[in-house]
Parts: structure tokens; C-alpha cells; sequence
């Protein structure tokens, strides 16, 4: 019995909304074979919000609603010029390399995919991450 084997790539985006504070603010995912990419979001902006009454919740929603356009694809939109290149090993490294100074994206892992399990291995990622 033959296996199929691919690769699942992903990135973790925190938010550092003081020099000493750091939250996990989400998980990019990229599925090359399927032409799938995804940005799951935690909702930090109500956790700050409750923390510190000059938070401005509207402009950090518009980063993270921005950056989610720029990542979430899925077959059904595959054909879009901005993913073009959804294909590609790199695809998520070109995707999460711009860095501001309080949204930053981890570097990018990889995992296998073994006989199409990829939405096990994507929720396995949710729950430790998010």
C-alpha cells in the first residue's frame, strides 16, 4: 500500500504590544497541493481593549482583516493574481516576511502530510497554538 506524502507549511503571528508583552495573534497555514493558505485569527484585540483604555481596537482590527486577505486562499480563488504563486514551497515565507514592529510572523515550519490528513494536522496546530 503506497503513502501520500506532502508538506504542510505554518507560521505563528504574535503581537507585541509593549516591549515586554507578547501574544499570539494568530496561525498561518499553506497547503501547496491544494492550493490552500489560511490565517486563523485569536481575538486579542478584546483582551486589549479590557487591558488598556488607549488601545485603539479599529486600526489593529484593519491589520490583522488586511493581513488575512493577503494570506486566505483556497481553490475557489486560487485563480486571483495575488495567488499565483499559491503553489509554491515558498509561498508562505513571501506571505509573512514583512514585519512591522508589533505584528511579526515566526519563521516558517514544515510538516508532512501523510495520506491527506491535513485538516488533523491543522487543527493539532490550532489547539497548541491558539
Amino acid at each position: 500500500m503506497s503513502q501520500n506524502i506532502s508538506q504542510l507549511h505554518y507560521s505563528i503571528l504574535s503581537f507585541f504590544p509593549s516591549a515586554d508583552t507578547k501574544l499570539t495573534a494568530g496561525l498561518a497555514v499553506h497547503y501547496p497541493c491544494n492550493q490552500y493558505s489560511h490565517l486563523y485569527l485569536v481575538d486579542i484585540i478584546t483582551q486589549l481593549k479590557n487591558q488598556n483604555n488607549d488601545f485603539n481596537p479599529d486600526f489593529y482590527a484593519m491589520i490583522l482583516k488586511a493581513m488575512a486577505y493577503m494570506i486566505n486562499c483556497d481553490f475557489d480563488s486560487a485563480h486571483q493574481k495575488r495567488f499565483k504563486n499559491i503553489r509554491s514551497q515558498t509561498y508562505l515565507i513571501e506571505k509573512t516576511n514583512y514585519l512591522t514592529k508589533e505584528f511579526q510572523f515566526s519563521p516558517v515550519k514544515s510538516l508532512i502530510v501523510i495520506n491527506n490528513n491535513v485538516q488533523t494536522l491543522i487543527n493539532d496546530l490550532i489547539d497548541q497554538f491558539l
